[in-house]
């Protein structure tokens, strides 16, 4: 049995920050679930938020970035290499 491909997205912010984009997100990644993928949200963590979760068969992982002006954009690029 082969493991269902998986499809990584990149987004500031994802459920339940949402705007118009990170809905019409949300809505491709819940879909692809039923094709048979398994897609996975990168994203930043926002206080209050969990870490990890899967949310309809979306994988989230929110990563905690420094919220320090020229070191946000850094955190969050060097978080998204090391998932």
């Amino acid at each position: 049995m082969t493991a269902n491909p998986k499809i990584i997205f990149i987004s500031l912010e994802y459920h339940p920050n949402v705007g118009g984009a990170e809905k019409q997100l949300q809505s491709l990644a819940e879909n692809l679930t039923t094709s048979g993928y398994s897609p996975v949200v990168l994203t930043q963590w926002h206080k209050g938020f969990k870490v990890n979760e899967i949310i309809n068969g979306v994988e989230i992982h929110r990563i905690k970035t420094i919220w320090l002006s020229g070191l946000s954009w850094l955190t969050f690029t060097l978080g998204i290499l090391s998932y």
